[in-house]
């Protein structure tokens, strides 16, 4: 499931990449990089939530994304 979420999130296919995640944490609910991707897949939903609707908000989450992962 983790290859598949890779798969999703590099076809910017951000909530299948999420339905994968959450499938192999069923699996494997320890797993502290899956746990942390699913994380930060989610979080930048959150901001494409926001971006066309608050830019304020928008920018104050990717700061909070960047500094959980500055890649």
């Amino acid at each position: 499931y983790v290859n598949l979420a890779a798969e999703k999130d590099n076809e910017e296919n951000l909530e299948g990449a999420l339905t994968y995640y959450d499938r192999a944490l069923e699996l494997r609910p320890d797993a502290a990089t899956v746990r942390n991707e699913r994380n930060l897949v989610d979080q930048y939903l959150e901001v494409l939530t926001w971006y066309d609707v608050d830019w304020e908000k928008s920018v104050a989450l990717l700061t909070a994304l960047y500094a959980l992962d500055p890649q």
